[in-house]
């Protein structure tokens, strides 16, 4: 609604007086961040030879998936000026087109204007993911991060590329020094990256293993919730919030990750599918509960009774009368001889009481075996997938209005 309201009073612009159309642009400033470079009085003015001003409009349409309109105005942007047109934007977007070559031309020229711009090389990068030439985009990537050593959108293109190529090690590495390095800023795409690199790695070392090991998971975790410190509340890290917690196997929160997910972007649909399988699992694992429980109370009380049987019958001293045939000395003969024992002694009372109390401590423990996969009660369901990141999710524009510069969600912003 935001964007779409932007481009509305962005049209008004010019069809209102002088004093309405100061009210007009203040809205504008108050929905969008202003792009670097345009001025509250040439939009008073209504310059119309205002590059990045054409930019900025071409970058909200993008937003409105209106493509060949962002095409129309970041062209418009190059026309009036060749040095602050939007050649990246274009790029980008024909990038977002699957017009590869042409994003290529615009690129090249990008840099033949300006060899230090890093936002050209991360969008070549990505071009070259899309073709499938991941150490193409590492090359890129490596050069985006030269040229712009202190910006963390080209760190966090580079662990992009790495990971695109199965590089975890490196991937990881690169974010970590990024993050001690990078100052007082805000790097939450980093965090989230990382969490995202953990997790491929924790699923990788747990894949032949009958126990997973969950400390890969748990670091993960604990780098989303870095993240949504840092950033708020954002589709994004909800949806990679609930993929860490079912490998976590905390399907209560899964599922409500998933929720929030969805409701602060509803065209997520992975969310919603996989909400939907948390949901199963979760239903799963309560009707285990629900028959382990049930299981518990019968074994609970049936030791509990035998204990009270045993113990008591030892404490009354109760005994029992038991014959035996003996030969008599000198003599072949036998006789009978009764003889009175103690129906529990100190031999069995040794030896039921640790079994009995062995099995009550099982009794106690068996609700919450629910994670076991007991024969009956296992469904089939498939782990959520998260998606490969992504380099660059469309044009953004300038500074402070964003660029084409990496990011993690597919939908543009």
């Amino acid at each position: 609604a935001r964007v779409r309201d932007t481009l509305t009073l962005w049209h008004l612009l010019s069809r209102v007086e002088l004093p309405e159309r100061a009210r007009v642009y203040d809205r504008i400033a108050a929905l969008t961040p202003v792009p670097a470079g345009v001025s509250r009085e040439k939009a008073l003015q209504l310059d119309q030879y205002h590059a990045k001003a054409w930019g900025c409009l071409g970058v909200a349409a993008f937003k409105e998936g209106e493509f060949v309109d962002a095409e129309t105005y970041f062209r418009k942007s190059i026309a009036l000026s060749s040095g602050e047109g939007s050649h990246v934007e274009l790029a980008s977007l024909y990038c977002q087109m699957g017009r590869f070559d042409d994003a290529t031309r615009e690129l090249n020229t990008a840099l033949s204007l300006n060899k230090r711009d890093a936002r050209a090389y991360i969008e070549l990068a990505n071009v070259a993911v899309s073709k499938g030439d991941a150490k193409e985009a590492i090359r890129y990537c490596r050069q985006a991060v030269f040229v712009e050593p202190k910006n963390p959108e080209t760190h966090r293109a580079l662990a992009v590329a790495l990971v695109r190529a199965e590089q975890y090690e490196e991937a990881e590495v690169r974010v970590r020094e990024a993050l001690n390095s990078l100052g007082p800023e805000k790097p939450w795409r980093l965090r989230l990256l990382l969490a995202q690199i953990l997790v491929r790695a924790g699923d990788v070392a747990n894949k032949d293993r009958k126990k997973k090991d969950l400390d890969l998971y748990e670091e993960a975790l604990s780098s989303v919730n870095d993240a949504r410190n840092e950033c708020g509340p954002n589709a994004e890290l909800f949806f990679h919030a609930g993929i860490v917690q079912q490998r976590l196997e905390d399907y209560a929160t899964s599922v409500k990750s998933f929720a929030e997910c969805i409701k602060l972007n509803p065209q997520r649909y992975e969310a919603e599918r996989y909400g939907r399988i948390m949901q199963t699992a979760l239903e799963q694992q309560r009707r285990v509960f629900k028959v382990n429980l049930v299981f518990s109370y019968i074994l609970a009380g049936l030791c509990i009774v035998l204990l009270l049987i045993l113990w008591g019958t030892h404490f009354t001293g109760a005994r029992r009368t038991l014959t035996e045939d003996q030969l008599v000395a000198n003599s072949t003969t036998t006789t009978r001889v009764s003889k009175e024992k103690l129906i529990v002694d100190d031999t069995l009372l040794n030896v039921m009481t640790p079994i009995l109390l062995g099995m009550l401590t099982v009794a106690a423990l068996l609700p919450n075996l629910s994670k076991l996969k007991l024969p009956g009660f296992e469904a089939e369901i498939s782990d959520p997938k998260p998606p490969d990141p992504n380099i660059s999710s469309g044009p953004r524009g300038d500074i402070k209005f964003g660029s084409s510069l990496t990011s993690v969600d597919i939908d543009p912003r």
